[in-house]
């Protein structure tokens, strides 16, 4: 770097280019090999392993042709069936070994291949000769089927499939000589769709099984999913788009005119077969198909594996092609981000110093600091100073300058240094020229000033810490330091309206009110006491509104069992309970029902335990009912019954299921309240049934203007459990009363 800096202006630049030039360079040969590896890796996958998926679907191909031509032979023992059986039989051998090359690199695609091989002669050895040789001594024996001749309509299927197989190979290689690998694999795809339909059809006219017309089905609908992936990507190329179209007709063509007649005339046949005993011996389904079915499964494997490599190798090449675009535009921006940086380097190494160290000189020359600041240490000037450029002797003028006024700026540092440390009484030394005696006398000024200030801080904070809110500044504050004044003063306001504050919540709190709230403004740390003020004031009225929920809840049920205790009977126990409950629930009017046995014939009713020797209802009847026995503000309307029978209205419904129902909207000629002053609808009615040990006592009803609060309703369901045994213990009574009379009686 110092030799760079030590260069004239005009070399400088003159390197700068040379590198830039020789970065462009390097860039574009490295451009060009990653191209080059990227254009093998696409020709690769084009010209290899495209080839070597189209070599396996020929050979799988052939598989079907010669076992389609075999088996043709057999079934009409026409010798022309024979001709693609042994076309099949001559290029298969050919072709396997062609493919064997291609995939040396991969020793287990090649296994798989000379296992394919190994299956094929198999086949022909086991199965393909022996059939051929019987079908020809049958054919000596005139063994003729009609049917099968009548199905394999071989003529019109094959022209089409021939057509189409040309079609298809053109629309291949125009696909590959564009490049685009992924048009290709789905022209591919569609050929084998087209493969998987004859294979399809042709084992159902053999074998007649119609486990084949599904994988036949499945492949149409296979073929138009392909057909209209391909279509998008052909958008524009209008001469491989009319191929597509080609390729499209001709399958439905050969489905129309081929497949379908030949499916429903094998199908006619399955239902009127014909069984030729020699023919099925001819056929060795067992071995022919082993072999066969052996070898489709290791085609499918081969082929699997294939589609993976290609898979792979086609993501190595979208990943090659990725990194070199990524090495090209890094390459392309860091040689413009270099030559920038160069042009920069060498612009701010020459304007950035002489504006800087000019404007400088000529503000010290006449004692302005203002640009001072600007060099940061002696180092940065060392590096300016040592150049032997034209900044180099720029910068030793300057450094001469610096020089002069290294006295003043050392004074400066003392004076400002015994500030840090809290000495006040520190003042200039050095001798102050020009506009630096201005420094000097505001230097001076501000020492003054400052001692004032902090003597006046001083006695504020002594008063604050004896508890004196009311102490106030007292010096004279001038220009920034009127602020200090102010905050003071806020400060001490504030802290005086929050003590005041505290105090006034407090004394509130001590003398019980629970809604006292804070009334100051708080700010900053403050609002933290504030919360808590208020905090505390509504716990406190949260805590007083609970406990007067639970006394008034405990005294009621405590006065409750005032009014029932002691031995009472039923009607003055009912009317007990009635009157307390309504007055201390603050309603208007109540009645008490008490459930009562009816005797199935009606002749006679009895209140429950008044039959001697009967304890009680374990459990309600249909016989039982319930009969008003005490009221409090009640009076009976002509027309309203006192007696409901389990189910019937309000009352017997609650009863019967055992749950309280609460009724807002009252019809007007259901219960009134009345006074002296008139009659009106209560607001609210509750029906509660009270029990014992489960089975129903009897039901309350209770009237109010107003709506009855979350705390009426619990104590109500706390005390109908004591109602419930309360009745019963009177009941019991009353019964035990009624045997020792009948008892003495006797």
């Amino acid at each position: 770097m110092r030799f760079f800096n030590n260069l004239k202006v005009g070399n400088k630049i003159i390197i700068g280019y040379i590198i830039v030039l020789i970065m462009m360079i390097g860039t574009a040969a490295v451009l060009l090999f990653s191209l080059n590896n990227l254009t093998k890796s696409f020709t690769f996958l084009v010209e290899h392993d495209q080839l070597v998926l189209s070599n396996a679907h020929r050979l799988e191909k052939l598989i079907v042709d010669m076992e389609t031509g075999e088996r043709g032979f057999l079934i009409t023992g026409k010798d022309e069936f024979l001709e693609p059986y042994q076309k099949g039989v001559t290029e298969f051998d050919a072709l396997i070994e062609i493919e064997k090359q291609l995939v040396s690199d991969n020793p287990s695609q090649v296994a798989v291949l000379e296992k394919i091989g190994h299956l094929h002669d198999e086949w022909i050895q086991k199965a393909a000769k022996p059939g051929i040789a019987k079908r020809r001594e049958a054919n000596k024996a005139t063994v003729s089927v009609e049917h099968l001749q009548e199905v394999l309509k071989a003529g019109v299927g094959k022209g089409i499939l021939d057509e189409l197989r040309g079609v298809l190979d053109r629309l291949e290689a125009n696909l590959t000589t564009k490049g685009d690998l992924k048009s290709v694999i789905l022209t591919v795809k569609i050929a084998k769709d087209m493969v998987d339909q004859e294979t399809r059809q042709r084992g159902f006219l053999i074998t007649g099984e119609d486990s084949f017309l599904e994988p036949y089905r499945n492949g149409q609908a296979q073929l138009a999913i392909d057909i209209a992936a391909l279509r998008p990507r052909l958008t524009g190329d209008s001469d491989n788009l009319a191929l597509l179209d080609h390729i499209e007709s001709l399958a439905a063509k050969w489905t129309e005119k081929a497949a379908k007649p030949e499916i429903g005339a094998r199908q006619k046949m399955n239902a009127n077969p014909v069984t030729t005993a020699d023919v099925s011996t001819m056929i060795q389904a067992g071995t022919g198909k082993r072999i066969l079915d052996a070898m489709r499964v290791q085609f499918y494997a081969f082929i699997q594996t294939e589609n993976k490599l290609n898979a792979v190798r086609s993501d190595e090449a979208q990943q090659n092609a990725v990194q070199a675009r990524t090495l090209t535009i890094g390459l392309t921006l860091g040689s413009i981000i270099i030559g920038l940086l160069l042009g920069i380097s060498i612009s701010r190494g020459i304007t950035r110093p002489l504006a800087k160290l000019t404007k400088m000189t000529n503000k010290m020359a006449v004692g302005d600091l203002g640009q001072m600041d600007d060099v940061k240490s002696r180092e940065e000037m060392n590096q300016i100073t040592i150049r032997q450029d034209e900044m180099g002797d720029i910068g030793r003028a300057y450094d001469t300058l610096a020089n002069y006024f290294k006295a003043v700026i050392e004074d400066i540092v003392q004076v400002s240094q015994g500030l840090a440390t809290g000495h006040l009484r520190v003042t200039p030394q050095a001798d102050y020229k020009g506009d630096f005696i201005q420094i000097k006398k505001a230097l001076e000024t501000g020492l003054s000033n400052l001692r004032l200030v902090i003597e006046d801080i001083v006695q504020v904070s002594q008063g604050l810490a004896v508890g004196n809110l009311r102490v106030t500044p007292k010096a004279e504050y001038g220009g920034n330091f009127i602020q200090i004044k102010n905050a003071l003063e806020t400060a001490l306001s504030d802290l005086l309206q929050v003590v005041e504050d505290i105090v006034q919540v407090s004394q509130g709190l001590a003398e019980g009110r629970q809604h006292v709230t804070a009334k100051a403004e708080y700010r900053g740390d403050f609002v933290q006491i504030k919360n808590a003020l208020e905090t505390a004031s509504t716990k406190l009225a949260e805590a007083t509104a609970q406990n007067t929920i639970q006394n008034w809840l405990k005294t009621g049920q405590t006065q409750l069992n005032e009014q029932i205790s002691g031995e009472q009977d039923v009607m003055m126990l009912a009317k007990n309970i009635i009157t307390f409950i309504t007055t201390y629930l603050e309603a208007q009017v109540g009645v008490f029902y008490l459930l009562e046995k009816e005797e199935k014939r009606g002749v006679a009713q009895e209140k429950i335990g008044s039959v001697p020797g009967e304890m009680g209802w374990e459990k309600t009847s249909d016989n039982a009912y319930l009969k008003l026995i005490a009221s409090y503000a009640y009076t009976q309307r002509k027309g309203i019954a006192n007696e409901f029978k389990l189910g019937e209205g309000l009352i017997g419904q609650a009863a019967l299921e055992k749950q309280k129902i609460i009724v807002t909207e009252i019809p007007a000629d259901y219960i009134q309240i009345q006074s002296g002053l008139g009659e009106a609808i209560p607001q609210q009615l509750i029906v509660m049934p009270f029990m014992y040990e489960k089975a129903v006592k009897g039901v309350i009803e209770i009237g109010s203007f107003h709506e009855f609060t979350e705390t009426q309703l619990e104590l109500l369901e706390q005390v109908m459990p004591n109602i419930g045994i309360a009745v019963n213990t009177a009941e019991s009574r009353t019964k035990m009363q009624a045997l020792l009379s009948t008892n003495s009686n006797q």
